[in-house]
């Protein structure tokens, strides 16, 4: 719990009132789902909710994104949803840019190295500025995780070209944690990005029962 959000006010002390609510609607959340119960991973969101909400509200909020926008699934015991969404990408990233996904085969750079962080935190664990952050968790409360998928595709779009210009010991730490991969473009640029990848969700389930398919 105290690792989570280390930089921001609400989790500056160690035993304050933001990391003792944060701990009481993780406790309070694996009371209500006994058999995920208590996982590191959830901190990120939790905390990121406690922000804005009040306690109650969010662990309500809590079980909407576990529940709802499929959450739940990234955190039991196997991760099968995390697995999914790594295939989900891997194909949309061979599809949408085949020379980057070309390139990070070479380098032996699959989705696993990077994305973990993303997808659990959704985003809030690597170092992206927190007010751009918010802003794609706004567009994945509107669109869920076909939104998602169109930032993580922005994502590589802009930072293609350094990507494609550097082995994996260079282009690596910066895809784990985005930020100096997309500094040079602005908050409304980024979304603006983001809006310009076409994206269909049965394109997402098509990917998903691909992935299920094969196991």
């Amino acid at each position: 719990v105290t690792r989570t959000l280390p930089c921001h006010e609400l989790y500056l002390k160690k035993g304050g009132e933001g990391v003792r609510a944060l701990s009481r609607v993780l406790r309070a959340y694996a009371s209500y789902d006994p058999k995920l119960g208590y996982t590191q991973g959830k901190a990120f969101i939790a905390g990121t909710l406690l922000i804005y909400l009040p306690e109650e509200d969010a662990f309500w909020a809590l079980t909407q994104l576990m529940g709802r926008y499929c959450m739940r699934e990234l955190f039991v015991s196997g991760m099968p949803g995390l697995l999914v969404r790594f295939h989900q990408f891997q194909r949309l990233l061979s599809i949408v840019f085949p020379d980057l996904a070309a390139h990070m085969e070479t380098h032996f750079t699959d989705p696993a190295t990077y994305m973990s962080r993303w997808i659990l935190s959704l985003f809030t664990a690597t170092n992206i500025p927190f007010g751009l952050c918010m802003r794609i968790w706004d567009l994945f409360f509107y669109g869920g995780w076909t939104v998602f998928f169109q930032v993580t595709l922005a994502i590589m779009r802009i930072g293609h070209d350094f990507i494609l210009g550097n082995p994996q010991d260079v282009f690596l730490p910066r895809l784990a944690n985005v930020a100096e991969l997309i500094a040079h473009v602005d908050d409304d640029a980024f979304v603006q990005q983001v809006w310009s990848i076409q994206l269909r969700r049965d394109a997402l389930q098509m990917l998903r029962d691909e992935y299920i398919k094969r196991l």
